[in-house]
């Protein structure tokens, strides 16, 4: 299964289990590009609108570039009040602007490790005004050692092989903010690269935790019997250990403005 088609699959459930992101995260962005609402800003993957939402209720224009067609559905469906969103189903790799339109911002929330690294940040500098900003986020589960975090991540490992070959997750959240800002800042496209971040906590039960793995396209393509009975697994361990599990969410913005 294709990454598109993954997506396409779970488009609802992403929509319903994915977080959102930190108010002030947003306010970052806005505060060190100064943009106004009559800033053009570019989102790359808006996937569900988790972050899109966000700066449209702000009043800002953005193009997003999107390649399931399922996501953007529902993404248009949750615009129809935001006349200044506009989505386009393509993959970023392919996609060109109408007119050759510039932005202010060309930003990019959990999606931006999945552009060919070949042209990411070089079509983004292409993309952008001169002086106009990148803007990259991610979350990442904070690394916190317990029994059950163990025994939930012995199970998960199992099943991960079956249906990856790349793995960010053998990182630690520090480490892959520092990869991501040395690949950033030596891509030799931007400059005064900074990173933000925001760590938030929260807590699920069992049912909704799967929900959350099942929400990630590596365990979306595994075939229907290994995915029940990975959930299962992870049910039992959760329940085993109260019915609750609680974890924070690491989540890192790293800003670069175009040379």
């Amino acid at each position: 299964m294709k990454r598109n088609e993954a997506f396409n699959s779970i488009a609802e459930l992403y929509d319903e289990v994915r977080p959102s992101y930190p108010n002030k995260l947003i306010e970052d962005i806005i505060n060190n590009t100064k943009i106004t609402t009559e800033s053009s800003l570019l989102e790359i993957g808006p996937g569900t609108g988790k972050a899109t939402i966000k700066l449209a209720e702000k009043g800002f224009k953005i193009r997003g570039v999107e390649l399931s067609e399922n996501m953007t559905k529902l993404l248009r469906e949750k615009c129809t009040n935001y006349p200044k969103v506009e989505v386009e189903v393509a993959s970023f790799e392919s996609w060109q602007p109408k007119n050759d339109e510039k932005y202010q911002v060309v930003y990019c929330a959990q999606a931006f490790h999945w552009i060919d690294k070949a042209l990411s940040y070089k079509k983004c500098y292409e993309l952008l005004e001169d002086g106009g900003y990148l803007a990259l986020f991610w979350y990442q589960p904070v690394a916190e050692k317990s029994e059950l975090k163990e025994e939930i991540n012995n199970i998960i490992s199992k099943y991960e092989s079956k249906s990856k070959t790349k793995n960010e997750e053998e990182h630690t959240p520090s480490q892959l903010t520092e990869m991501r800002k040395v690949e950033f800042a030596s891509s030799g496209f931007f400059k005064d690269v900074q990173v933000f971040e925001y760590t938030i906590e929260n807590s699920m039960n069992a049912k909704e935790y799967i929900k959350v793995i099942n929400s990630y396209s590596g365990f979306a393509v595994l075939e229907e019997a290994v995915r029940l009975s990975l959930d299962k697994e992870v049910e039992q361990a959760i329940n085993n250990h109260g019915g609750k599990i609680t974890s924070g969410l690491n989540y890192s913005l790293f800003l670069g403005k175009r040379i």
